[in-house]
């Protein structure tokens, strides 16, 4: 008999899940079966499946070791994890970024952190060492995780940032925070705001409206235009509403420019991948540094002058209702970028609670 005892971090999560997760190599009818016999019991009592557990909830699976260990994603081993044992940034190639140093926002339930350019928000392939890793590593080293307790959580991001966009990244540090995280996201209760600068002058607060779709080549989005383009509104255009179209809508408000370039404080209204980068270079306003969106002869002279390698292209604020209103510091080169270019603000760090957010 193995008896599982409900921590704070897997709080939140269904019955049937979470012995979906315990006992992976086990059908679903098969766990049912085993809760209507009783072979498998929430708090001594017999169980639907469709219980919201607890924590401090006792779960006792009623199997011999042979079949606890058939079904089970324990295996033959558990390896007890160590901070000592966990891979830091600096040996995957990140010394210069110090999670220490990077952390917004925690409570028990979330986390919030400023992400660099340059790592992937989570793992694309299984040798990546992406965000989550560096997360889950420090969250090991606080002594806020551990992977051996037995529990199915797993912490995991809620916005997944490009590789090459720096900024507020959100993860959930229990099952609770992953539910409320992902829940805002989806239903657009956060209000994200994105710094970036871009080709030519806009002068105007436009809303951009446009048809999202994957481009079959080179991992790229097109998105086509479709009007009006405005400063007032926020209605999507009724007539495109039809099954197989995916609108998409990006607000940007300008906050200085040079004659050429023009600093724009952009708000993310939906979601899509890529979807600032494709939206802003099909209205003929392609953000600096965007080697796949962008025009190549002005991303040469920001890569001459600056050793600019990708988009600039910041995360720098985000609200939550439950919460307040979070604010990323710029990274360092594209601050350099901007003093040198004249689209810096004096102060503007400061004004990010002030000017920027009035915007």
């Amino acid at each position: 008999m193995k008896e599982i005892k409900v921590d704070r971090q897997t709080e939140g999560i269904k019955l049937i899940r979470f012995l979906g997760k315990r006992l992976p190599a086990a059908s679903s009818s098969f766990i049912y079966k085993m809760l209507r016999k009783k072979n498998i019991t929430l708090n001594e009592k017999k169980g639907t499946g469709s219980e919201i557990l607890k924590e401090g909830d006792v779960i006792k699976i009623f199997f011999s070791d042979d079949t606890y260990e058939k079904f089970s994603a324990q295996g033959n081993k558990t390896e007890e994890i160590t901070a000592d044992e966990t891979v830091s940034s600096s040996i995957r190639g990140f010394s210069d970024y110090d999670i220490y140093k990077n952390v917004i926002f925690e409570d028990e339930d979330i986390i919030l952190v400023n992400k660099p350019a340059g790592i992937l928000s989570q793992k694309a392939v299984t040798t990546d060492y992406s965000m989550v890793d560096i997360i889950t590593d420090y969250l090991i080293k606080t002594k806020q995780y551990h992977p051996s307790s037995g529990n199915v959580f797993r912490p995991a991001v809620t916005n997944r940032l490009d590789r090459n966009t720096s900024g507020i990244l959100c993860a959930g540090k229990s099952v609770k925070g992953l539910q409320y995280l992902s829940d805002g996201f989806k239903n657009r209760r956060f209000e994200k705001f994105y710094l970036c600068p871009v080709e030519g002058i806009i002068r105007e607060d436009t809303l951009y409206n446009g048809l999202w779709s994957k481009s079959t080549h080179a991992n790229k989005v097109i998105i086509k235009d479709v009007g009006p383009v405005s400063s007032g509104g926020r209605s999507f255009p009724s007539e495109h509403f039809k099954a197989g179209n995916v609108p998409v809508q990006t607000a940007v408000a300008p906050i200085n420019d040079n004659g050429t370039v023009t600093l724009l404080k952009v708000e993310l209204l939906t979601g899509k991948s890529h979807q600032i980068r494709a939206q802003l270079s099909t209205a003929g306003h392609p953000l600096i540094g965007d080697h796949k969106y962008g025009r190549r002869s002005v991303n040469d002279y920001y890569k001459r002058r600056y050793f600019l390698e990708y988009q600039l292209l910041h995360a720098f604020s985000l609200k939550l209702p439950e919460y307040g209103t979070f604010i990323a510091a710029i990274p360092e080169q594209m601050e350099n970028i901007l003093k040198k270019e004249g689209l810096w603000l004096p102060g503007i760090q400061e004004v990010f609670g002030d000017r920027l957010l009035k915007i």
